[in-house]
């Protein structure tokens, strides 16, 4: 027998294995489809039955054989749904669960996170449908609207806005409108080329870094269980500090310290714990302005609080404060030293 596991973390095909035979209960499936809306009706079917937008239930506490397929209506519980299917083409004998899983990435749904493909034995018996289908986490009674709004967070597009879904065990993501309250949006993405072997979270914090649009703070970036399957996309992140509905202008404000540059001015934003600052108008009221940059010396390792201090205090003597690199923006590639200057020393607005 053969489990399904999850997609995309831990992307496993289900063997279908076609040489089993179950008494079809066709008629019966076909009632629940035309329906759909009385909760009585079952029927157990067979895995190379399932259609569109059927939703099944396994007899199995986890995963499904293929003995063990019922066909349930949607309007009642159900443990997962047919989103989509494709045919894999192009291929004389089986291409490998790899490939297949390329495929899903590419073919399927976005929000699916389990697929059923067949394994070598149904391959020579001629199978090639991949089936992709949909956990419902238990919403499927509880808050069915919320199904349709979880995606995979590696499908997920510039400009969307969504939430954390703690009921998929962080697998899945809450997309929601960008007017209303959300935890996070994309901002920009990019791919990864010329890397074959994975290259750890260190690696694309760097390229984040150096890439990502200023107003990032988080980013989504491949697994090293999804790196095999060609994912490499780095999503570049802005979270909202509760300001999505009190205040979304702030947000588009709201930049890193290290991304300013000499005559931007600038003030505290404590919403955010001090992790980004808020750009304003030097014509108008601002605490603080980026007066010049310089980048230390020191190469390797982190050279130590007191060094940074000392080498700030003589590259921005006559400033009145200054921002240097942390142990985390060290290891990202940071070496510039950012001096500003007090608006109570000069100011648009007044001395």
């Amino acid at each position: 027998k053969s489990l399904l596991v999850k997609s995309p973390v831990a992307m496993v095909a289900l063997a279908l294995m076609l040489a089993f035979t179950l008494v079809g209960c066709q008629s019966d499936a076909d009632r629940i489809r035309a329906t759909n809306e009385a909760s009585a009706l079952s029927a157990e079917i067979r895995t190379v039955d399932i259609e569109e937008g059927d939703c099944i239930n396994s007899t199995l506490p986890e995963g499904i054989t293929i003995e063990s397929v019922v066909i349930v209506v949607c309007s009642g519980p159900w443990q997962y749904r047919a989103l989509n299917s494709f045919e894999v083409e192009g291929h004389d004998s089986h291409p490998g669960e790899h490939v297949i899983s390329q495929l899903a990435y590419e073919r399927c749904d976005r929000r699916f996170n389990y697929m059923l493909s067949p394994l070598q034995k149904s391959w020579d018996l001629g199978y090639r449908t991949v089936d992709c289908l949909q956990a419902s986490f238990g919403l499927s009674v509880s808050d069915p609207t919320k199904l349709d709004r979880l995606v995979s967070s590696r499908s997920l597009r510039i400009g969307e806005c969504f939430n954390s879904a703690p009921e998929t065990a962080d697998l899945m993501v809450e997309l929601v409108s960008c007017s209303n309250e959300w935890e996070l949006r994309v901002l920009n993405s990019f791919d990864v080329a010329n890397v074959d072997r994975y290259p750890g979270e260190n690696f694309f914090q760097q390229r984040a870094y150096e890439r990502c649009d200023r107003r990032y703070s988080y980013i989504l970036f491949p697994l090293i269980e999804s790196w095999p399957l060609g994912y490499r996309t780095i999503d570049c992140l802005q979270q909202s500090f509760g300001l999505s509905i009190s205040d979304p202008m702030k947000l588009d404000r709201l930049v890193g310290i290290e991304s300013l540059t000499p005559g931007e001015c600038f003030n505290n934003a404590p919403e955010t714990g001090d992790l980004l600052v808020e750009l304003v108008s030097c014509a108008g009221d601002w605490e603080l302005q980026v007066t010049h940059l310089f980048s230390v010396s020191q190469v390797g390792e982190y050279p130590g609080d007191d060094y940074l201090l000392s080498q700030a205090e003589q590259g921005c003597a006559g400033d009145w404060d200054f921002y240097v690199p942390t142990v985390e923006s060290w290891s990202l590639g940071d070496r510039v030293v950012t001096c500003t200057k007090s608006s109570t020393t000069t100011s648009a607005t007044g001395p």
